[in-house]
């Protein structure tokens, strides 16, 4: 459980580290560095899990990759929108779940693939990348923070 916790907040800080952002007033862009750390760390999460537990590790992951990613949305809506904080703080919850569906669905994918002889790193690329594109059109799309 240790290795699990370690993972998902190493998920989450290479995600948000794959993105630029403003550390101390000065522009923090390392995403040619991290980004390619951000499907491993997932699949390492996910590897020989069950395909339940793949799914809801991969999901939480995600929830907290893409929550910490997007806090803009809280400062947008309570700063400049004069929203309630509590308004605020459910808008990048609920934002965070859409991007954790997609998560959810590599993790359990990446715990389902072995079993079937199609774990390729070829498979596992373009999983993500169609991932990543089915989060852009469904639902009217969320093409925030989009790696692929």
């Amino acid at each position: 459980m240790r290795t699990a916790s370690l993972l998902v907040l190493l998920h989450a800080a290479v995600f948000w580290c794959s993105f630029p952002q403003l550390v101390g007033g000065v522009a923090f862009d390392a995403g040619w560095l991290f980004a390619w750390w951000v499907p491993t760390t997932l699949l390492l999460l996910c590897d020989r899990l069950p395909v339940r537990r793949a799914a809801l590790l991969g999901g939480f992951a995600g929830w907290l990759a893409n929550t910490l990613l997007l806090y803009w949305v809280y400062v947008a809506a309570v700063r400049y929108g004069h929203a309630h904080p509590v308004l605020g703080v459910a808008s990048v919850a609920l934002l965070g779940c859409y991007g954790a569906i997609f998560s959810a669905l590599f993790g359990a994918a990446v715990s389902w693939l072995p079993g079937r002889r199609a774990s390729t790193p070829l498979v596992i690329a373009a999983l993500w990348v169609c991932l990543d594109w089915l989060r852009t059109v469904l639902l009217t799309g969320f093409p925030w923070g989009t790696l692929g």
